[in-house]
């Protein structure tokens, strides 16, 4: 079995209100975890902009998946 293709793209980072993803392909799901590895917020939009006032300040991991391909990125989030 053969994992995805890196999927580049880019975050706004540090994040606070909303996460802004930049990607040459369009989106068809985002991941967000914490560090403990706990998911804590699943988006399914081929949006670049996802609502994150529900999620605590701190350091989490995102995965943008687009067209098979996958990337990971560490985001901070600030909140308010």
């Amino acid at each position: 079995m053969s994992s995805p293709e890196a999927l580049s793209f880019q975050v706004l980072n540090p994040a606070s209100q909303e996460l802004r993803i930049q990607a040459s392909l369009p989106i068809d799901k985002v991941d967000i975890h914490d560090m403990m590895g706990q998911q804590v917020l699943t988006a399914y939009a081929s949006t670049d902009r996802i609502p994150i006032q529900a999620l605590a300040s701190g350091l989490y991991l995102v995965t943008v998946y687009a067209e098979g391909q996958k990337g990971t990125q560490k985001v901070v989030i600030t909140q308010q």
